[in-house]
């Protein structure tokens, strides 16, 4: 995957948005600077597929990294809903259907995933498949199509800050995609994501309760 500052964009902002949820609820400037997140990473997530040369260890590591955030997950933001890394894996096996033609199949497990309680499920898979297919080729349709999704799930879940997630699509489609001198290590999303919401849990707890 490409190391390119839009890692560091992604992960400051999802770092943001957490904070915001677990200590500052009614502050929505917090919710708005984290819609940034999720369209880079679903934009690197279909980079990644196109250059992974292991599909399924690429597929096993983002599982095991699911299920292993999970618990920190649920104590730091207290719901009952899977957390953002399985939208990912979702995400990837949808690219693989569409990529391997099985449309059908591939229409019926984004149904399916409708009704799941995934953070950001199908929206997700949407995002990804549009930045492999016209990223490229055709940024605005990419980002009009992205962002038109975007706003169909702010209506549909009423997380209506949702919307400004096409601030992040802007992100990943027109920015640079510029390497940095010091870039982050292939796996510090693997470990940052489950331990930063462990690290909010126990401030939670030390600070709050």
């Amino acid at each position: 995957m490409n190391h390119s500052y839009l890692k560091y964009i992604a992960v400051a902002s999802m770092l943001i948005d957490h904070i915001g949820v677990v200590f500052f609820p009614h502050l929505i400037i917090f919710r708005v600077i984290g819609r940034l997140a999720m369209p880079i990473f679903a934009g690197e997530l279909a980079l990644g597929y196109d250059r992974t040369h292991d599909f399924g260890a690429y597929l096993r590591r983002l599982f095991i990294l699911a299920v292993v955030s999970q618990l920190p997950f649920v104590l730091a933001y207290e719901t009952s809903f899977l957390n953002i890394v399985f939208s990912l894996c979702c995400a990837l096996v949808f690219l693989r259907l569409t990529d391997k033609g099985n449309n059908l199949a591939a229409v019926f497990f984004l149904a399916v995933i409708f009704f799941l309680p995934l953070d950001s499920g199908w929206v997700t898979m949407l995002w990804a498949y549009v930045f492999r297919r016209f990223g490229n080729s055709n940024k605005w349709a990419a980002f009009l199509a992205a962002s038109f999704f975007g706003l169909t799930f702010a209506f549909f879940s009423g997380f209506f800050v949702f919307a400004f997630s096409f601030l992040g699509v802007a992100c990943f489609l027109f920015l640079p995609k510029a390497n940095l001198p010091l870039s982050l290590h292939r796996h510090f999303f693997y470990w940052f994501y489950p331990l930063h919401f462990l690290l909010l849990y126990l401030v939670k707890c030390l600070f709050i309760i």
